[in-house]
């Protein structure tokens, strides 16, 4: 072998050696990218803390100026948390304007350049904030709509193909820990739910702890409880930006709620859910959960509305029967009161429980603390009398 070969093969092998050392610090790199990652999605947390810190370590492993996890529900895109983007940023509000030819790619994973044409063209809501290079991945691959987890650098190097490959093989986990944070977190709020209304005993409160609730459960912008009585609305509660709704019969899935069905409406930009609350095959109530902006409602939204329409059913008939019960005494008192009759309650123990003011005149002795009139409380706990019934 010359010694021209000799160097041309030293050449080559140093080249060789060269890539491999590259593709050694390439994998090292990857791997320990993924770790990071798989670390933050294993962490325990709610769902809003889940994100926020995959964020944080997004922007920190891919060096990314600017990373977001954004809804899409054409012709919007709205922020719903980020890193990197001040708080107060239009894009966590209002959100951007999507248009045609950025929603499509949007659908499916993709790099992009700013100044680049075609598959690599940067989508327009990228630009506003001084993207040159960007990354993104939906969540939800096989929907038209819906969330999309994105990077973008403002300087320094693009993103390349295997920084994608990453982001992908992350993306699952990070859309299964998600669903799982939430509807645990959705299903433990349910479940109190049921005793937050059960404690009111009158309906007007009762109805305002509901929407409150709803409002909660579906993280909607805006949630109503309308009662309905003869298909009129006679009392309503809200909870959210706007107070106003129409009357019963011109309320929107009016007949499908009548019917005892669900009703769900997506109108533009607005997404409403309601349910029937059923009470002897007829809705006595009806919950409305809406949102103005295109994010989804949290959780499977018919499904909880469906649950909680159960709990506000049965809290609606406790509190019908205390007021019935009240009115029952009322009446039994007034009865009692009026009657010539000696009328008295006594305990186990030979405490009055109630006497009426014809025992009360009639009794010869007033028991100490009697005050003689008909009220239960005008005898103390302690007044007894000289024998115990039977």
């Amino acid at each position: 072998m010359s010694g021209d070969e000799e160097i041309e093969l030293v050449a080559s092998l140093r080249r060789q050696l060269g890539e491999a050392a590259t593709a050694v610090r390439d994998a090292y790199r990857d791997t320990t990218r993924l770790i990071r990652l798989l670390a933050a999605v294993s962490q325990p947390s709610s769902p809003e803390e889940l994100t926020d810190r995959m964020l944080q370590v997004l922007s920190d492993v891919f060096a990314a100026d600017v990373t977001m996890l954004a809804h899409v529900a054409p012709p919007r895109m709205v922020v719903r948390q980020s890193c990197g983007l001040p708080e107060d940023d239009p894009a966590h509000s209002a959100g951007w304007v999507v248009p045609a030819e950025s929603a499509g790619p949007l659908g499916g994973a993709g790099l992009a350049t700013l100044g680049g044409t075609g598959a690599e063209a940067m989508p327009a809501p990228f630009v506003a904030i001084g993207t040159r290079f960007a990354l993104w991945i939906p969540l939800d691959p096989d929907t038209e709509t819906g969330d999309v987890l994105v990077l973008c650098r403002r300087a320094g190097a693009e993103f390349s193909q295997l920084d994608l490959q990453v982001l992908v093989s992350v993306t699952p986990r990070l859309r299964l820990a998600l669903r799982e944070r939430e509807q645990s977190a959705v299903m433990a709020r349910l479940a109190q739910s049921g005793h937050r209304l059960a404690r009111h005993l009158e309906l007007a409160p009762l109805l305002d702890e509901a929407a409150a609730l709803l409002r909660e459960l579906t993280g909607a912008d805006d949630a109503w409880v309308v009662t309905v009585r003869d298909g009129r609305a006679v009392r309503r509660a809200h909870s959210g930006i706007d107070g106003t709704l129409d009357p019963a019969d011109h309320l929107p899935g009016w007949e499908v709620a009548w019917q005892g069905e669900p009703y769900v409406l997506v109108e533009g930009d607005r997404r409403l859910v309601g349910v029937p609350v059923m009470r002897d095959g007829e809705p006595c109530a009806l919950l409305y959960a809406t949102r103005a902006l295109p994010r989804p409602l949290t959780g499977d939204g018919v499904e909880i509305l469906a649950v909680f329409a159960n709990y506000v059913a049965a809290a609606i008939a406790n509190a019908e029967l205390y007021r019935a019960l009240g009115q029952s005494e009322s009446s039994l008192r007034l009865i009692t009161d009026s009657i010539s009759d000696l009328v008295a309650m006594v305990d186990p123990d030979g405490r009055f429980a109630y006497a009426s003011p014809r025992t009360a005149a009639s009794w010869p002795a007033s028991p100490s603390g009697w005050s003689g009139g008909g009220s239960p409380t005008s005898c103390t706990p302690t007044t007894r009398i000289g024998w115990r019934p039977r």
